[in-house]
């Protein structure tokens, strides 16, 4: 364009006759129109572009279909996959359960072996219980 914007400066004396050539230039049919200017988008996003079609005009094809028998196989694969991690989460809840019943086991015959440990004066004096100290009394135990 800008060569012959200088060549039609060149041999057209009027400004006028300049214009009208380069009119006649840009306007042929086998140039495309310049794009208008457009500034910076008042909401700030540069990033997005304007639109060209309607959205009515955009073909939009269907999405990917599958066969009934990938339908079912999909949905046995799918039951499949449930069961067996309902059967995992049950396997762990068992685990779970055996654990906490062996730590409550294993609680109790500690308590019974330290009780068969200890060694015991039984008070026959009641009289010491009136004397004694609230921190004493604490670590009474009756049986």
């Amino acid at each position: 364009r800008v060569w012959k914007t200088d060549y039609c400066a060149a041999h057209f004396r009027s400004s006028i006759a300049v214009f009208h050539c380069v009119y006649r230039y840009c306007n042929s049919p086998g140039m495309a129109k310049p794009k208008s200017v457009r500034g910076k988008p008042k909401s700030g996003r540069v990033w997005k572009t304007t639109r060209t079609k309607r959205y009515s005009s955009i073909r939009r094809d269907k999405g990917l279909r599958s066969t009934w028998e990938e339908k079912v196989a999909l949905k046995t694969e799918l039951q499949n996959l449930r069961v067996a991690d309902a059967e995992r989460r049950a396997q762990r809840a068992k685990r779970k359960e055996a654990k906490r019943l062996a730590e409550e086991a294993r609680a109790e015959r500690k308590k019974e072996n330290e009780r068969r440990a200890e060694v015991v004066v039984p008070i026959k004096n009641m009289r010491k219980l009136k004397k004694m100290k609230k921190s004493q009394l604490r670590s009474i135990e009756t049986r």
